[in-house]
């Protein structure tokens, strides 16, 4: 079903990389792909972008362009808020079938909320985080899902970092990114959420929650 959905998304800025399917690109063109972005960071950080960052830099871009992806993801983003290998990936995500309510996200551990402002049209903001170990390390993992939803179609935007502060920085550009997104039916048809029923929200709301840190 994706492949007959689109996706247009405006970028916020050039920290924001358009991650192309793995399967449209050969050898070749993964190389090209990593050594161009590699380039537009280089400028992007006009002077903070040391030598010592590129292997790191390198592998981390190669493998998300290697990365299995959700069968239903319809476009996949990077968030390089920082002149480091650390990064946020953003995946839009369509989903068929009834809508997930509120409740059954709570249920999940998320906390939800309405959202509004983005050019889909009303939905969900839903949060969660968990703990895990790394290295004999503890560490938080955040998570951020915006559903917008029919009867028979969801359009998720999921952001996944691997720390608190990335997640913040990321989360704070969100308002900016989900003002420009829109999904498109196989005929052409800009996809509209319908509102969520028991569900409301204060759009200045949008601004002052937008660092969940």
């Amino acid at each position: 079903m994706p492949e007959t959905w689109q996706a247009e998304i405006a970028q916020p800025s050039e920290r924001w990389i358009l991650v192309p399917n793995a399967g449209e690109v050969d050898a070749t063109g993964a190389e090209t792909w990593v050594e161009g972005v590699l380039d537009t960071l280089l400028d992007t950080w006009d002077g903070e972008w040391s030598d010592e960052v590129y292997p790191g830099a390198r592998a981390l871009l190669a493998h998300h362009l290697a990365s299995d992806l959700h069968p239903g993801t319809m476009a996949s983003m990077l968030h390089w808020p920082l002149p480091a290998p650390v990064v946020s990936r953003v995946r839009v995500v369509l989903g068929g079938g009834e809508p997930t309510s509120p409740e059954e996200w709570r249920q999940q551990g998320f906390d939800v909320d309405a959202y509004a402002g983005a050019a889909l049209g009303p939905g969900l903001r839903c949060l969660a985080s968990k703990t895990g170990e790394i290295d004999g390390e503890t560490v938080e993992f955040l998570t951020g899902i915006f559903v917008f939803s029919t009867q028979e179609i969801s359009v998720m935007v999921v952001v996944e970092a691997g720390g608190p502060e990335i997640f913040g920085l990321t989360f704070a550009e969100m308002p900016l990114l989900l003002a420009e997104l829109e999904v498109f039916g196989p005929d052409g048809t800009p996809f509209s959420a319908q509102p969520v029923p028991g569900v409301t929200s204060d759009p200045f709301d949008i601004w002052e929650d937008s660092s969940f840190v």
